[in-house]
């Protein structure tokens, strides 16, 4: 027995399921504009909720690859400021000769990087490798962003972020590479 279909069916399950699609991606590219124009004018609500979900959540699972060769996430391991508590927070970092850029997403009132000023430095681990760094330095967009990729310097301009940390290594924690590259501007281990 044939089935009988109306014709044209196939048609409108098309062009509904065309227009749900459009919908959706109209409202994603809507909500992200929102975010950009709310991120732009430092929404402090915003940035507040935001943290909380990464703290959560995103954070996590960046903590499965910060840290490790070729990932572009570093992991801060800091002291609390009063609870005394230790704490490895992953963050976004570009590195310069002899230290490290760090940018500060959510402003300067992040846990990690008043505990960073209140303790003068801490420890970072970038591309396999753990450094002690001094205290952190505010700097500029025109300062930070070459130390970035492309890529990156695209997105934290569009988000309108221009404040930075930049943390200069102060002690090769062992078994860590002591040189630095201009041309590659990365740290390179030592050959033996």
């Amino acid at each position: 027995m044939q089935k009988m279909t109306i014709p044209g069916t196939r048609q409108r399950r098309t062009g509904i399921t065309v227009f749900l699609v459009g919908i959706l991606i109209g409202a994603l590219l809507g909500l992200r504009v929102v975010l950009i124009v709310r991120w732009r004018h430092a929404d402090q609500a915003l940035f507040a909720r935001i943290a909380r979900f990464n703290k959560r959540w995103t954070n996590r699972a960046t903590m499965l690859f910060a840290g490790r060769p070729h990932s572009p996430y570093a992991v801060i391991h800091h002291v609390g400021r009063r609870s005394g508590q230790p704490y490895a927070t992953p963050v976004i970092t570009g590195p310069v000769p002899g230290g490290f850029i760090i940018p500060l997403a959510y402003g300067d009132a992040v846990d990690w990087y008043r505990n960073l000023q209140a303790a003068g430095g801490c420890t970072l681990e970038w591309q396999g490798n753990t450094y002690t760094v001094g205290a952190p330095e505010l700097v500029d967009a025109a300062t930070a962003l070459p130390a970035f990729p492309r890529l990156w310097r695209s997105q934290l301009r569009l988000y309108g972020i221009n404040r930075f940390v930049k943390m200069m290594n102060v002690q090769q924690s062992p078994g860590s590479p002591t040189a630095w590259t201009e041309q590659r501007r990365e740290p390179q281990p030592h050959s033996n």
